[in-house]
């Protein structure tokens, strides 16, 4: 833990949202591919044969632990595209209407449109399910065209219409002789995408939105002959653990599918209710190897896609996601589809290319109603409060990001389980109800029924459920705490509606709190060890028109044997894993030092105490600060003011906890390398004054607190006029000559 002292003259607390990446909006390619493993080559493996989505993954960031909100693809569709968890959509079945929950909901799309973008859904984007006939109308442009409104060549026959296989009811067939890719419901909705881009390429003035779903390689599997050719059935290798775990709940499984009252290809005498049952293993191979025909014959269909994009030019300007809407599973755990919180049936592909971007891997576990946010950063929009999930972009630009887990979540055994996957747990708490969710209660460890445990450096196969086992004890003890984090961070989300991480000047956690309104509440004066003084207001203040009075009587020999303390803050408003300033201003009758402190509780109940140097204080206000990391873990924080050496009269001012997100302090601090602006007053109503001396030719500028520069003029005299400006946050920067000053001000 480094902890760095300074004086806050040296720091400049700007913020610049936004996206750093562009300067241009960007269009966007959306293709989402049901049922698609992450077992190609660009994740490091070697079943599939897919050379496009591979070349995707070349100009692009593969990430590598990605997972779905919810393996079913519903709940899974309804969560990515309005960037809500499962619990925030309410769509958690295949019938639940996303509209009937979240009327208002701007799904990803309908915020692309609502900027002015041309959006436009082709095959299985939503699950049609869960959205109306137009496959959600206020999303699109474009009127959606049904899938049972493709016309096929005639030569095919009729076969294809509405069918995949020669047979009915097969649950895996090889395409017959001479049917290619535009025989099949996917084909066509590729063709109708390459439509789609002719047209945008000959309007190159409009920005487009394309959002491109591929259904197979959902069952049955049946794709056209020549991908079927691609792979040799008596090398295709089966699942190596097909058990089930040692020590796990029974409920956690899913039916094996397919069904043999549904498929004809299936012996009748395959018990699919018996998850204890195993498949005959000639079967399972031609199952897996109808599975990997259809992926080649979509990644094919990808390239189609990524061909006309740079035919046409366009790729130079697009955006690129392929993303799969949850994992599948083919013979682990005896488990056929997915429908489980398994790392199979959780685990999906994620790819983001931007264009003239590098091609890498991140591999911080992420979230797929990450992906919304992430676009929307990526276009160069400001990214609303209304999302749940984080912004991927500082992987995109080849930096790490700052992310503990991803979560997905599945109902089962009447209870609803919540699996924590970090880069190698994962932690599954199992709610004993299934109204024991975020949305209504806060984090309560008593509401666990089962846990289940995985170690995938040990146990990759997910064998044993270690969550009992003594020797895991302290890794599960730090899984419950980012169960209870998360959790808590999500039930503050729900009953605010805001994602503190979007809130403008989020980053100022804490400002001078109830000095103006006189130290009434929200702070405690402690006193010990013969330490005695009495707090009140005073109007000698070094901003607004309060500050703190400590009129000390008698002193200690040690710093915190008087302490001035904030309440108690949560931790879901921006601070926790990043680094803090904390920081205020203080002046004394007598010569004396004092110190800060920032104390961290944590969610197993563990308190972290961050404390300053000493700051030796004269009869002008000087400042402290020090810049503290604090950790994923906490829960809690409060910060303090520790006087026990301090004699005489101490006034406080200006306290302030802040934010310095990453992906912003290294600019701003070398942007704005200089002495703070002195104004007054802040909070102001009309007007403030600037009191620093500056030269005659200094200029002024206004900004937003997002960055947009409002107003610009010469500095002719010192009083500003604000009476025009909305109530907010705005930054005060003055340049003279080479020097900047900056300060923010609230106007109220």
């Amino acid at each position: 833990m480094q902890i760095k002292l300074r004086k806050l003259s040296a720091l400049i607390l700007f913020i610049i949202t936004g996206s750093m990446i562009n300067a241009q909006q960007k269009n966007i390619l959306f293709i989402a591919v049901d049922d698609l493993k992450p077992v190609l080559n660009c994740y490091g493996k070697s079943e599939i044969i897919s050379p496009n989505i591979d070349r995707l993954a070349d100009r692009g960031i593969v990430f590598s632990n990605a997972y779905c909100a919810w393996s079913v693809c519903g709940p899974s569709r309804a969560s990515m595209l309005s960037g809500l968890s499962p619990d925030g959509t309410g769509v958690k079945n295949l019938k639940t209407q996303l509209r009937d929950i979240r009327p208002a909901a701007v799904t990803l799309p309908q915020f692309f449109k609502n900027k002015g973008y041309e959006t436009v859904g082709i095959g299985k984007v939503f699950d049609p399910r869960n959205v109306d006939d137009g496959h959600d109308s206020v999303s699109w442009t474009k009127r959606y065209i049904p899938i049972n409104d493709y016309t096929y060549p005639d030569e095919y026959g009729p076969f294809v219409k509405g069918q995949y296989r020669v047979t009915a009811n097969t649950v895996t067939e090889q395409g017959p002789e001479g049917v290619d890719f535009d025989g099949y419901e996917d084909g066509q909705s590729c063709l109708l995408a390459l439509e789609r881009l002719d047209e945008f390429a000959g309007e190159p003035q409009k920005h487009f939105f394309l959002a491109v779903g591929f259904k197979k390689p959902h069952i049955p599997f049946i794709a056209p002959e020549k991908y079927w050719d691609l792979y040799e059935r008596d090398k295709i290798d089966l699942a190596p653990f097909q058990d089930t775990v040692a020590g796990a709940p029974d409920y956690i499984y899913y039916k094996p599918e397919p069904n043999p009252d549904k498929y004809v290809d299936i012996p009748s005498d395959w018990d699919y209710m018996d998850v204890t049952q195993l498949m005959d293993e000639d079967l399972q191979r031609r199952i897996i190897h109808g599975y990997y025909a259809c992926t080649s014959y979509i990644d094919d269909l990808v390239g189609m896609l990524l061909n006309k994009l740079e035919e046409n030019g366009m790729d130079r300007n697009t955006i690129i996601v392929l993303w799969g809407d949850h994992g599948y599973h083919l013979g682990d755990h005896n488990q056929w589809g997915k429908h489980t919180n398994f790392e199979n049936g959780t685990h999906l592909p994620l790819i983001i290319a931007v264009p003239e971007g590098k091609g890498g891997i991140s591999y911080r576990p992420v979230d797929s109603y990450d992906i919304y946010p992430t676009l929307v950063d990526l276009a160069g929009f400001e990214v609303p409060d209304y999302l749940q999930g984080n912004l991927l972009t500082r992987a995109i630009k080849g930096d790490t990001i700052i992310k503990t887990c991803a979560v997905s979540q599945f109902r089962a055994g009447g209870n609803m389980g919540y699996s924590f996957r970090t880069e190698r747990y994962r932690f599954t708490a199992w709610m004993d109800k299934t109204s024991y969710i975020p949305t209504e209660i806060v984090w309560d460890e008593s509401k666990i029924e089962d846990m289940e445990l995985y170690d995938y450096v040990a146990d990759a196969l997910e064998k044993v459920n270690l969550a009992h086992d003594d020797d895991y004890s302290s890794v599960k003890d730090s899984l419950l705490a980012i169960a209870g984090n998360w959790w808590n961070e999500q039930h503050y989300f729900f009953t605010s509606g805001r994602n503190p991480k979007y809130i403008k000047d989020f980053n100022n956690i804490l400002t001078n709190p109830d000095f103006e309104e006189g130290i009434t509440s929200g702070w405690e004066f402690s006193q010990s060890n013969g330490f005695n003084a009495t707090i009140t207001v005073s109007s000698d203040a070094h901003v607004g028109s309060k500050a703190a009075q400590i009129d000390i009587t008698s002193t200690g020999d040690k710093y915190d044997e008087g302490k001035l303390t904030t309440s108690e803050y949560n931790c879901m408003s921006g601070i926790r894993g990043h680094d803090v300033i904390v920081s205020f201003r203080a002046k004394a009758t007598q010569p004396c030092s004092v110190k800060a402190e920032l104390k961290i509780k944590q969610f197993n109940g563990k308190f972290e105490i961050l404390r300053s140097s000493a700051i030796d204080l004269s009869s002008e206000y000087d400042s402290l600060s020090f810049e503290v990391t604090v950790p994923e873990s906490a829960a809690e924080w409060a910060m303090s003011v520790m006087l026990g050496k301090a004699s005489g009269t101490v006034l406080i001012d200006d306290v302030r906890v802040t934010v310095l997100d990453d992906e912003h302090s290294s600019g701003i601090k070398k942007r704005y390398a200089g002495r703070e602006l002195d104004i007054y007053p802040n909070p102001a109503d009309d007007f403030f004054v600037i009191r620093d001396e500056l030269g005659s030719d200094a200029k002024i500028n206004i900004y937003t607190s997002a960055g947009k520069k409002i107003l610009s003029s010469g500095l002719t005299k010192k009083k500003v006029d604000v009476s025009d400006l909305h109530k907010g946050m705005y930054i005060v920067e003055v340049a003279d000559g080479k020097n900047r000053f900056s300060k923010k001000i609230l106007i109220k």
